[in-house]
């Protein structure tokens, strides 16, 4: 057939649809054998699967026709890297992912324009607001578009509803969040609660390295459209590699499918949270109940993710902001010092007259001797003093976290403990904490 119209001349695209799905289902596969407490080595089922699929794709594309077709186009929900089962025969492939593209970005649904050209088109009751409700917000590059299916599928049936979200590929991805551990669950929960989340999109995401990156499931719910992503400007990671995204949930009808998917989790973990609440709440009274949560948070994402050993302290300083998210502060700000040549990041949180400061080290080997007072000691950013000097501040937390990693061979990850110690005084005793930052008062 290939041959047949490229003598007529025509050129030939073959549309390789979820071209990942063999990988999904060895990752599917692996995580359903480890909740069983069965040995699953995903590495050995990966490298079968990627086997088959480089055989397959090198015989379409390269060598196996006598007449191959002049180009390939492969969707799927994880992004092709560059050393993917590609790489030994597609020299010339580009890739462009729903994150940052602008080439391609207005096709992937539709615009506010087209949409309403279709309600007038078909004469349907439905209204352009309620659809908006349901189905846009997916920013892709500088595009905000509706969501195709689920537009076409509300016309057809009269009515709103899940269309496309029931009908998407999201077993493997459900697998990921369910036993991603609570932590991961609360993640979801502030989602659904209206927040936004400061998350890491790797660009260059494999399936075999799903177990062992922490949130990588981020990069799969985003690159299949079930949250949406626009690129967080604090971020200093490198473009090529991975770098921080705020993402969302974008409409209707992915809240109420994601509520309806993990409710018993998510009650589960509620409760968790308002736990964590009460600790923040009462930091004066015993810091102990926080540290417990914090160090918690750290150490037990799940039996699959795990902190990187050495974790830089941004990513941690990440992971303690996120415990926050549920917060309604009136200010937030962080800002970066050095203790000894040890980087220390200073967060400020603000409610009302009520100033939280929380001063978080991450020490090495040569650093750990630095005292958790000397922590506490420090004084303002100048963006900080200028946010508690704009505000009338009858009352201030200061709070010192000391993170500590120690190595534990025996299960392959490292430990991070610490030490937390809060001070509490009056407002106009943290101006002078800055000014003299060695008196005690």
């Amino acid at each position: 057939m290939i041959q047949i119209l490229q003598d007529k001349g025509y050129k030939i695209a073959v549309l390789v649809d979820e071209y990942d799905a063999p990988h999904q289902s060895s990752i599917k596969q692996a995580i359903s054998e480890t909740a069983e407490g069965k040995r699953s080595v995903v590495g050995e089922s990966y490298a079968r699967t990627e086997s088959l699929t480089r055989s397959f794709y090198t015989f379409f594309f390269k060598g196996g026709l006598d007449s191959p077709p002049d180009c390939g186009i492969l969707i799927g929900i994880s992004l092709i890297p560059t050393t993917s089962i590609f790489s030994d025969f597609l020299s010339n492939f580009m890739v462009y992912s729903t994150v940052d593209d602008n080439k391609f970005g207005p096709y992937f649904g539709f615009l506010d324009h087209e949409v309403k050209w279709l309600i007038d088109s078909v004469g349907t009751n439905l209204s352009f607001e309620e659809l908006e409700e349901w189905y846009d917000g997916y920013h892709f590059g500088a595009s905000v578009v509706f969501n195709p299916f689920a537009v076409v599928s509300a016309f057809h049936e009269g009515k709103v509803g899940d269309y496309w979200a029931e009908s998407g590929s999201l077993e493997v991805i459900k697998h990921l969040i369910k036993y991603s551990g609570r932590y991961g669950i609360l993640d979801l929960h502030f989602l659904l609660s209206g927040r936004s989340l400061r998350k890491k999109i790797h660009r260059d995401l494999q399936f075999a390295d799903l177990m062992k990156t922490e949130e990588s499931y981020w990069t799969l719910l985003t690159n299949a459209g079930y949250v949406d992503a626009r690129p967080d400007m604090q971020s200093s990671e490198n473009y090529y590699s991975e770098k921080y995204y705020s993402l969302r949930i974008p409409n209707k009808e992915l809240k109420e499918y994601l509520t309806k998917n993990f409710k018993i989790e998510l009650n589960e973990t509620t409760q968790m949270y308002d736990r964590f609440v009460h600790s923040f709440n009462h930091l004066n009274n015993n810091a102990s109940d926080f540290q417990k949560f914090l160090f918690d948070r750290f150490n037990t994402l799940s039996s699959y993710y795990k902190l990187r050993e050495n974790e830089d302290l941004e990513t941690l300083v990440n992971v303690f902001e996120s415990l926050f998210i549920g917060f309604d502060f009136d200010h937030r700000s962080l800002g970066t010092l050095n203790m000894m040549e040890t980087p220390v990041y200073q967060i400020l949180f603000i409610k009302k007259d009520i100033a939280h400061v929380f001063n978080i080290a991450n020490m090495d080997v040569v650093s750990s001797h630095i005292d958790i007072d000397q922590l506490l000691n420090l004084p303002l950013t100048e963006e900080n003093l200028s946010a508690i000097k704009n505000r009338r501040i009858s009352q201030f937390f200061k709070t010192g976290i000391k993170i500590t990693a120690e190595a534990r061979k025996a299960i392959g990850h490292e430990k991070y403990s610490g030490a937390i110690k809060t001070i509490v005084r009056e407002g106009m005793q943290l101006i002078k904490d800055h000014l003299f930052p060695h008196t005690h008062g």
